[in-house]
């Protein structure tokens, strides 16, 4: 009897494990990705296609896949042309804003912020957010590197990337698909801009002076004389 009522013990034992498993972490995985192809309209009207990966984290117990998650990384792959050919970028913690090419320069203008230690994995320190800007990134050679926000391109007037706002359970309906021009202009109109950096290209204050530190504000920002 005393056996008997042990095992009966052991098996309450484990469903409580087995129970508290599922409320802390879920019947899903902790990370998950969505991918898609995406058409992107450049300044000059040419339109080229971006292959995106997203990768996200479940915070938290929903039997919802896609409730209580958050959006963690992303990563672009698309051609440069000439000699450069094809190039990917992660972004640890970063979304991308625009992506852009003038005289022969690809420009990227990502936000969001770094996470965790994010900043210490090799090309993922992207600088700070000067004037309230996100990072803009410059091609060079087969990776983007930060650049001031000064020296983006004025020919770049808005965003074109697909912004990523809403419920993740909108944009898995992109997932494995083309995202074509007109689907991402169906969006925007169904998902408003937030804030400033969805609605136009951010730009420094008027009279600023370019820092000379892009990782540290070591130099007050004034107005020329």
């Amino acid at each position: 009897m005393r056996k008997h009522f042990t095992w009966l013990g052991l098996l309450a034992l484990a469903g409580t494990a087995f129970c508290i498993y599922l409320f802390f972490f879920g019947w899903h995985s902790r990370y998950f990705e969505l991918r898609w192809d995406e058409e992107v309209e450049l300044a000059d009207g040419r339109i080229i296609v971006v292959h995106v990966l997203r990768t996200f984290e479940r915070l938290r117990f929903r039997f919802d896949p896609y409730s209580g998650a958050i959006t963690r990384d992303t990563e672009l792959s698309f051609d440069a042309g000439g000699t450069t050919g094809r190039v990917t970028q992660l972004l640890k913690g970063y979304t991308p804003i625009l992506l852009d090419e003038e005289q022969g320069r690809w420009y990227l203008m990502i936000y969001g912020g770094s996470y965790g230690k994010s900043r210490l994995v090799p090309g993922q320190n992207f600088g700070l957010a000067w004037y309230g800007c996100g990072p803009v990134l410059q091609l060079q050679g087969t990776s983007f590197v930060p650049i001031s926000v000064h020296d983006l391109p004025t020919a770049f007037k808005q965003p074109n990337f697909l912004m990523f706002h809403g419920e993740i359970r909108e944009h898995a309906l992109f997932d494995g698909r083309l995202v074509t021009i007109s689907e991402k202009r169906e969006w925007r109109r169904t998902h408003p801009p937030r804030n400033h950096e969805e609605a136009a290209i951010c730009r420094p204050p008027k009279n600023t002076v370019k820092p000379l530190d892009l990782f540290h504000y070591n130099a007050v920002q004034s107005e020329k004389k």
